[in-house]
């Protein structure tokens, strides 16, 4: 086949590391064109980087090729003007420039866009009028995607469905990347032509890559699925695949570990407490209201959840997967005085 023309975009980017922009490449192979075939679940995408990174010029090229025009959206204050975005937009819908967000609507569009990305016939679920009670599901046929200097999304469960690229100023403007780019194979007919090409490749591979891995049949697994297709990209384009399972699940929970205030806190406190010593949730609320700020992390004395001893205990046993496999935090079976203990294992022990 042809060469793989959005890894050339990709390495022309300022999307900050190698290893990401070929993850970005790949991606854009199935991102725009394939969400919802046998069920395949897209993540949701945010370019996040400073003032002239070129995150809004990727958002644009990736709208034209696949669309054939740029509408970028901003983020509006009001949850119901989201939503009436999402169901009246189709391709790749992006949101620019997202900035600081009221909580209530930050909380809303997390839970409604974790429901969606795992729902193959994602919906938002409104009334038909306001004088009556009357509901209809209105479908989301978009793929979605923001971009941002900082990101205003903390929930674990949105972050795990959420890749972050990351790009990094060059120190000079090119007002003409997303023409150059896009005007160097021939326009949107060329660009088109080479995908078509490419799908068709992808179809022919796609069954033989799962049964190879086992897996003819995937059901419900949101992630391999993605995974899969992804593999079979790199596959088309006769690039190595092996690498890419691991490092998602690398991407992902740094994302994660790096966002979330509250996993934060807790790692502070295993820097402080160490490995193979109990602890209880106490001792992690004590530890914030006490050394945080010695530690530099005093604005983790702020945070609701970490102050609260029972609201920090209910957060742990909601994200007890993320947190053994992010920090080795291990509940342990026995009690102390009717409290639950926990101890922080080491990765050779994980």
């Amino acid at each position: 086949m042809a060469e793989c023309r959005r890894a050339e975009s990709s390495r022309d980017s300022n999307v900050v590391g190698n290893e990401d922009k070929i993850l970005l490449a790949l991606i854009m192979y199935v991102w725009p064109w394939l969400r919802g075939w046998r069920d395949l679940q897209m993540p949701i995408l945010y370019f996040q980087g400073e003032p002239a990174s070129g995150k809004t010029s990727m958002a644009e090229l990736i709208q034209l090729v696949t669309t054939g025009k740029t509408n970028l959206q901003s983020l509006p204050e009001k949850y119901d003007d989201f939503c009436s975005i999402l169901v009246n937009y189709g391709g790749a819908l992006f949101f620019d420039n997202v900035g600081s967000i009221n909580n209530k609507s930050a909380v809303q569009i997390q839970n409604l866009l974790s429901r969606i990305v795992t729902d193959p016939n994602g919906h938002i679920t409104v009334r038909r009028l306001y004088r009556n009670l009357e509901v209809f599901k209105a479908p989301v046929q978009c793929c979605i995607g923001f971009t941002g200097i900082g990101l205003p999304f903390k929930q674990p469960d949105f972050l795990s469905r959420t890749l972050v690229f990351r790009f990094r100023a060059s120190g000079r403007i090119d007002d003409d990347w997303v023409k150059r780019q896009f005007e160097k194979h021939g326009g949107r007919e060329g660009w088109l032509a080479h995908h078509v090409v490419f799908l068709q490749h992808f179809f022919q591979t796609y069954d033989d890559h799962c049964k190879s891995q086992g897996e003819e049949r995937l059901g419900r697994f949101r992630v391999k699925r993605f995974l899969r297709a992804l593999e079979t990209v790199a596959i088309v384009f006769k690039m190595d695949w092996r690498w890419i399972g691991p490092y998602l699940d690398h991407r992902v929970k740094e994302t994660i570990r790096s966002s979330d205030h509250v996993i934060i806190g807790i790692e502070a406190f295993r820097s402080f407490w160490g490995y193979n010593r109990k602890f209880k949730v106490r001792d992690i609320v004590d530890f914030i209201e006490t050394a945080s700020s010695e530690l530099d992390v005093g604005f983790l004395s702020e945070n609701p959840i970490l102050t609260h001893s029972w609201k920090l205990g209910q957060y742990i046993s909601g994200h007890e997967q993320i947190l053994r496999d992010g920090l080795g935090l291990v509940k342990l079976s026995a009690l102390d005085h009717g409290a639950a203990q926990f101890v922080f294992e080491s990765a050779e022990e994980v």
